[in-house]
């Protein structure tokens, strides 16, 4: 039996030693042994006195793949989420008459995606514009940055071929 305690105690050794070396080799080549998400942070913006941002977050568990989440930091403190939904695509935020406007493609298993715009003023609760894709939410912020209101899904839908096809508009004199 003493023979077997030795044994078990040599492995344990080596394995010892051998996570050490493994971490320490991890460590040099600047990763790490077991996978986190790796973060970033998109422009700031202030409003209400905060400072508001998306983190996009990729990588972690296999499960989890890339996920964003608007951030707020007001002075004096650390950034902590606004709320607990995670978003899949986004665009950067927009400051506009006391209104914040944030959108993307809201995680929440809706086939296709659940693509939105959200107007905040004062941390009411947000006025939500559905939109039916990512040209539309590129689109539609655009027009918030140039102080034009957030359109329709039909409106959207009605201009889609000139926005694709900006031929189409035109009318052709020949």
């Amino acid at each position: 039996m003493g023979q077997l305690a030795l044994g078990f105690r040599s492995l344990l050794i080596k394995a010892a030693v051998f996570f050490i070396m493994a971490s320490l080799l991890a460590w040099a080549l600047g990763g790490t042994l077991w996978p986190r998400a790796q973060t970033h942070e998109l422009p700031h913006i202030q409003h209400n006195g905060a400072t508001w941002f998306w983190r996009i977050s990729i990588g972690g568990s296999p499960k989890e793949h890339l996920r964003c989440q608007l951030m707020v930091q007001k002075p004096g403190e650390r950034p902590h989420p606004f709320d607990e939904r995670l978003w899949s695509d986004v665009a950067n935020p927009v400051e506009l008459n006391g209104a914040l406007y944030y959108g993307g493609c809201l995680i929440d298993g809706t086939p296709g995606g659940n693509w939105r715009i959200e107007k905040m003023k004062d941390l009411s609760p947000a006025q939500v514009f559905p939109l039916p894709d990512r040209l539309a939410l590129d689109q539609q912020m655009a027009r918030i940055s140039h102080a034009l209101p957030v359109q329709s899904p039909e409106e959207i839908q009605s201009q889609r071929p000139i926005v694709l096809d900006p031929k189409i508009g035109t009318a052709d004199t020949h």
